[in-house]
């Protein structure tokens, strides 16, 4: 039987004018001024929508700073026979799009990132690489042989965390790459673990039976962090400094936070929040309700009229502005940066509204829906609308310019 060679996942799609689009796809911020869609093959200037450069388009994983570094991988080959599968891994200039390395990577399971860019873990079934982003060199391997289809996720200080749980136990095992030598430990504990995280590096590890959060010195959260038990499940967020964890007690919802490297903190609030990171700062969005008799409160017959919007700061739990807007705002995209001026863009079904990441000012305000938020780049605050991809201005909300987007061979 002869191999069946794949080429990279749906390749060949064009970026083309007044076109229809299938539905809306990841944008990806790679520096402050460049975005780049991977599912049809183009970066972006932020500031005008034109194409700063072009590749073959993929339908894979995207790994970015933000601040230029961009790695990518995707499925290149499939070999029947052998049930073999080859996955190709690059890293290419923000800039022009041109390759700086480029690996295949057999039978690639996951990978990450490491909190200040410079590692790649890579996992292939049972053996977890640490690799150099600059260069794609190998640095250290270990074997997973005790790990049952674990999950890698990115801690604080560029670490890493091969994690997997069953109802019976769960494995943990924690690396450190640091003078250029690995440090690794192993933990097995004899019930489930569920792990919180988000797309950056910062995990918080939680025992559903106990109801508690598990205090594990270099797991991610501070080891003086356990937290008190609780009936119902909690939620929770995780950025690259710090962590916020909201839980019902009784009549209120408790909110616990704080940075890794630092001490944690509670408060109480009245009503349940939408929860977002970025820096050490947090924004919490919750809705201000009104029912039939005029009368502000919760229920089914309480309906949303506002937006309590809420900076906190992560390190001591101090609120740093509240503004309440009159209309339902329900997604945030943040400023990663805090430098020189940071944005909070909200998005609602009738609104879309930047604020001044420091003091809770409107910047603007602009009456129309939109899909979704795209992007929060330097010149502009990118959304999709009904397949447009549009840029409105961070001076004024007005549209710089948008763009149709359609994959060639779909209608």
């Amino acid at each position: 039987m002869r191999a069946r060679i794949l080429a990279a996942s749906a390749f060949s799609a064009l970026l083309l004018a007044a076109a229809p689009a299938r539905g809306q796809q990841r944008v990806y911020a790679i520096t402050p001024q460049i975005v780049f869609l991977p599912q049809d093959g183009v970066a972006l200037e932020a500031a005008t929508g034109h194409v700063a450069w072009r590749m073959n388009r993929f339908d894979g994983r995207v790994l970015t700073d933000g601040r230029g570094l961009l790695i990518y991988s995707y499925l290149a080959g499939i070999n029947d026979l052998l049930h073999f599968h080859e996955y190709r891994v690059c890293r290419v200039h923000s800039a022009n799009g041109k390759r700086i390395w480029c690996m295949i990577v057999a039978h690639l399971d996951d990978l990450a990132l490491s909190s200040s860019g410079d590692l790649l873990f890579l996992r292939q079934q049972h053996t977890l690489e640490i690799r150099a982003s600059a260069s794609g060199s190998r640095l250290a391997s270990f074997n997973l042989g005790g790990f049952d289809d674990p999950e890698v996720l990115a801690l604080p200080g560029d670490g890493v965390a091969v994690f997997s749980s069953s109802m019976r136990r769960s494995r943990l095992l924690t690396i450190f790459y640091r003078d250029q030598a690995a440090q690794a430990r192993m933990r097995i504990f004899d019930h489930p673990l569920h792990a919180f995280h988000g797309p950056g590096p910062g995990v918080l590890w939680y025992a559903p039976a106990a109801g508690q959060f598990v205090s594990i010195a270099d797991g991610g959260q501070p080891a003086a962090y356990g937290g008190a038990a609780t009936a119902s499940f909690p939620r929770a967020v995780t950025g690259g400094a710090g962590f916020l964890i909201e839980r019902q007690q009784r009549d209120a919802w408790d909110l616990a936070g704080g940075l890794y490297a630092g001490r944690t903190w509670n408060r109480t609030l009245g009503e349940r929040a939408a929860m977002y990171l970025a820096g050490g700062a947090a924004l919490l969005l919750s809705a201000r309700t009104e029912k039939a008799d005029g009368k502000g409160g919760m229920g089914p017959a309480a309906a949303a009229v506002g937006t309590q919007v809420r900076s906190i700061a992560l390190a001591d739990g101090r609120e740093r502005f509240r503004v309440s807007l009159p209309v339902q705002l329900d997604v945030a995209l943040l400023d990663a940066d805090p430098a020189p001026s940071p944005n909070a863009a909200l998005l609602g079904p009738q609104a879309i509204v930047l604020l001044d990441g420091r003091t809770g000012a409107i910047r603007w305000w602009r009456d129309y829906a939109r899909d979704q938020l795209a992007a929060l780049t330097a010149p502009a605050v990118l959304v999709w609308d009904n397949g447009e991809l549009v840029a409105l201005a961070r001076a004024n909300g007005d549209v710089l310019w948008r763009v149709h987007f359609r994959l060639v061979g779909h209608s």
